[in-house]
């Protein structure tokens, strides 16, 4: 058994000689007995993680402002959407070209929550409203190829004013 020094001090620098040492001890024996993964194991576990990463953004051209007495405010959303990768060329043709195809549903949604007796404040609205426009925009977008093309709608952002 070799011998360590104890010093009067309490001990300390043989906890600090077992630290280094156990530590570069233990980094041998990691570095020893390396564990293989092959590239194709890491992908397909990077997929399963996350099924929606093919996602991309785009944002909504129209400000839309909506006179909201109930909750006592004046609402000013800007929003952006999260797309498929599938349908990402279209719907930016779609916003870019003739937005105002969407224009209906996204206010059918604002109008819906205005009028919902269960929002009582601007931040239950600023919870529910994603839900409730990523829904409206499914159905009047959803093909038969695509039927869910907005993954997520985004508050970019939201002014109440009183």
């Amino acid at each position: 058994m070799p011998f360590l020094p104890v010093p009067k001090n309490g001990g300390t620098a043989t906890a600090a000689f077992l630290a280094v040492t156990l530590t570069f001890a233990g980094g041998l024996f990691i570095f020893a007995n390396p564990i293989t993964v092959s590239l194709a194991e890491i992908q397909a576990e990077a997929e399963e993680k996350n099924p929606d990463r093919n996602r991309h953004y785009v944002t909504f051209p129209i400000e839309m402002t909506a006179n909201a007495s109930r909750l006592g405010a004046t609402l000013n959303l800007e929003i952006g959407l999260a797309v498929r990768e599938e349908s990402v060329v279209e719907i930016k043709n779609l916003l870019r070209i003739n937005s105002e195809q969407l224009v209906p549903s996204v206010t059918e949604a604002i109008r819906l929550l205005i009028e919902d007796p269960t929002i009582t404040d601007v931040e239950t609205f600023q919870t529910e409203f994603p839900g409730f426009a990523r829904d409206a925009l499914n159905r009047s977008l959803a093909t038969e190829d695509i039927p869910e093309p907005v993954l997520e709608v985004l508050i970019l952002r939201l002014i109440a004013v009183t």
